[in-house]
């Protein structure tokens, strides 16, 4: 396991009441490299998802907070749909309402595969609304899914500020990065509580691409903002990279910690993050 840290610690300095018989020599110290993202609390892991092994890991600690789960629910909410035959196959369409999104994507009828593709929210909204309460509470803690919580709303939950009205909560559906993994892991091994083919057809919609090096990469980004200030992002990006003989499954997540100003989506450098730490394992 190699476990990198951008946190850094000052150094406490202790005096003495006595000298020392003679100097002791001065110990070297492994210079401490730069932290690339001074301006962000990052987390990642990839773990073997045979073995539950960390193959990688960056700032554990940040991995084991919980973030709203923003577009990352839409991995199990497909689950639920398939399950629950909202969704009979990829290709099951909800028509648009006709209500205009600054997503141009967004503005027309979708898919079960568009949908994941696009990261449309009021197909989510659809099957949530359909689900109903009782049903979605349900799904969520038979999966064990974050913290369970929608008191948000049934269309809300797991959403930010900027997603839903100043009437509607939203902001309660929280994950960390080890519960987004140790979900993954499950719905990889076909082992959550629903059909194999609910699961199967979901990681169907989430495959992305064929990575440099010909793996198969599958993933689902989320965004959202920290307040209504809209000036403080996160950023998620979670899926699998299968290679022939070994399958991983993967999240990460941050947070700025300084305002940003007209910045592009957080799940856009999440997904970036993901792809440079799976290079330097030679994953990509």
């Amino acid at each position: 396991m190699k476990a990198l840290s951008f946190l850094t610690i000052p150094a406490l300095l202790l005096g003495c009441s006595s000298p020392a018989p003679k100097e002791a020599p001065a110990k070297e110290t492994a210079p401490v490299a730069a932290d690339p993202y001074p301006d962000k609390a990052v987390c990642f892991l990839l773990i073997d998802a045979q073995t539950g092994q960390i193959q990688k890991s960056v700032n554990e600690e940040n991995c084991q907070v919980q973030r709203p789960a923003c577009s990352t629910f839409k991995v199990p909410l497909a689950v639920m749909g398939f399950d629950s035959g909202l969704l009979k196959n990829e290709n099951t369409k909800y028509k648009w309402n006709g209500k205009k999104h600054s997503i141009p994507e967004w503005n027309k009828d979708q898919t079960a595969a568009s949908w994941m593709k696009n990261s449309t929210v009021w197909y989510s909204q659809v099957l949530t609304g359909k689900m109903g309460f009782q049903k979605l509470q349900s799904y969520l803690r038979k999966f064990d899914y974050g913290n369970q919580d929608i008191s948000g709303g049934i269309k809300t939950a797991w959403l930010t500020p900027a997603s839903f009205t100043p009437d509607e909560k939203g902001f309660s559906l929280r994950i960390s990065g080890f519960e987004q993994t140790d979900f993954l892991k499950k719905l990889l091994a076909d082992k959550l509580p629903a059909t194999k083919r609910s699961q199967e057809l979901t990681k169907k919609i989430m495959f992305l691409e064929k990575t440099p090096k010909g793996y198969d990469f599958s993933g689902k980004t989320g965004s959202g903002y920290t307040d209504a200030t809209l000036k403080r992002r996160i950023g998620w990006f979670v899926g699998f990279i299968k290679t022939p003989d070994r399958q991983y499954v993967f999240a990460t997540n941050y947070i700025d910690t300084v305002d940003v100003e007209n910045a592009e989506f957080g799940s856009r450098l999440a997904k970036q993050l993901t792809i440079n730490l799976l290079k330097e394992e030679n994953l990509w």
